[in-house]
């Protein structure tokens, strides 16, 4: 999967082993700076821990993606800059 975090590609490719062959979907709403953890998989649910930023501001959030659907989402932790972020 390459995932696209900019305006001017607003579109993530990602590659199907079966098929052998990528595909554009849209990239994430959620906008994010630096990804702190590597991918986990929950009932088919891949799992990053990002810092970015949501339309609250700077936030700590988990970046989602969805294997059956082709769907980003994210979950929002904690906001940049409290005790224990």
């Amino acid at each position: 999967m390459v995932v696209s975090n900019h305006d001017m590609y607003p579109h993530t490719f990602i590659y199907s082993l079966k098929k052998e062959f990528w595909s554009a979907i849209p990239s994430p709403s959620a906008r994010f700076l630096e990804v702190k953890s590597k991918a986990s998989l929950v009932n088919e649910i891949l799992n990053w821990i990002t810092d970015g930023y949501l339309t609250e501001g700077p936030c700590r959030f988990i970046l989602t993606f969805d294997l059956s659907s082709h769907v980003f989402g994210h979950i929002c932790c904690l906001t940049l800059g409290q005790p224990g972020s």
